[in-house]
C-alpha cells in the first residue's frame, strides 16, 4: 500500500491564512462589517474548508477532546480517530492528523480577534497548544497554530493602521511567547494586508468605516534542541 505523504507545513500554514481570508470575503459579502465582529465558527469552519482541500480526505476533526489528542500521542487507544463532536470544554477547534495514520500532527485554535489571546486566563488555547507539544510521550505532536485577523480603522494613511497592526503583532507574539515559556518558540507567519473600504462601498451606512487588515497565524514548535 503507498502511504500518502502530509503536505508541507509551509502549505498547512498558507491554507490557513487563505481561509481566513475567505471567511472575510463571504462575511463581507453577507454583513458588509469586518470579520473580527463576526461569528468565531465561520473562521473556524473556512479554514477546515481550506484545509480540507489541501490534504483532501481523512485528514482532519473538528471539535476534538484534548483528552483524545493525548491518548493518540501515548498510542493508539483503538481502532479509528475520535469524530467531530459537539462542542464542549477542553476541545481543540481543528485537529489535523498524518495521512493513512491515526496520529496527530498539529492543532489549530481560532480566535475571531487575535487581541483575545492576550485576554485569556491560564486555561486557553495557549495553555492547550503548549502543553500538548511539550507532552512526554513517544509519539509528538508536530506544531500548533493559533489563527485569528487583525482590524484596524483607517483614520488619515494606511501607513498608521499598517504601523498600529505590526505593533499589535509584536506585541501579541512576545505575550504569547511569555505564556509558553522558553521550552517552545513562536512566529507569526507573513501575511497580505488588505483593505475593507466599507465606508467607500456603502456611504448610505453613518456606521461603516474604512479598515486595513490582515490575517493572524501563529505558529508554535519545540525548540530544535528538544526532543
Amino acid at each position: 500500500m503507498t502511504t500518502m505523504r502530509d503536505a508541507s507545513q509551509q502549505r498547512v500554514l498558507n491554507a490557513i491564512d487563505r481561509g481566513i481570508r475567505d471567511a472575510q470575503e463571504d462575511y463581507k459579502k453577507a454583513a458588509w462589517t469586518p470579520l473580527c465582529d463576526g461569528p468565531e465558527h465561520l473562521i473556524t469552519a473556512s479554514i477546515f474548508y481550506s484545509l480540507a482541500e489541501l490534504t483532501k480526505e481523512n485528514s482532519l476533526t473538528l471539535e476534538t477532546r484534548v483528552a483524545d489528542v493525548r491518548a493518540y500521542l501515548k498510542g493508539k487507544p483503538r481502532a479509528g480517530r475520535p469524530p467531530a463532536v459537539p462542542r464542549g470544554t477542553g476541545r481543540v477547534d481543528l485537529c489535523l492528523w498524518h495521512k493513512d495514520e491515526d496520529r496527530p500532527r498539529a492543532i489549530v485554535e481560532v480566535k475571531r480577534r487575535a487581541e483575545s489571546w492576550t485576554e485569556q486566563p491560564t486555561d486557553s488555547d495557549i495553555d492547550r497548544i503548549a502543553k500538548l507539544l511539550l507532552l512526554r510521550c513517544p509519539r509528538k505532536l508536530g506544531f500548533g497554530v493559533l489563527a485569528s485577523c487583525i482590524h484596524r480603522e483607517i483614520v488619515g494613511s494606511r501607513e498608521k493602521a499598517e504601523n498600529k497592526i505590526n505593533d499589535t503583532l509584536a506585541s501579541l507574539q512576545e505575550t504569547i511567547q511569555a505564556k509558553v515559556g522558553a521550552q517552545l518558540i513562536v512566529r507569526p507567519e507573513q501575511s497580505r494586508f488588505a483593505r475593507l473600504p466599507l465606508r467607500e462601498e456603502y456611504p448610505e451606512d453613518p456606521h461603516s468605516k474604512d479598515w486595513l487588515w490582515r490575517p493572524v497565524v501563529f505558529i508554535i514548535h519545540r525548540r530544535p534542541d528538544r526532543r
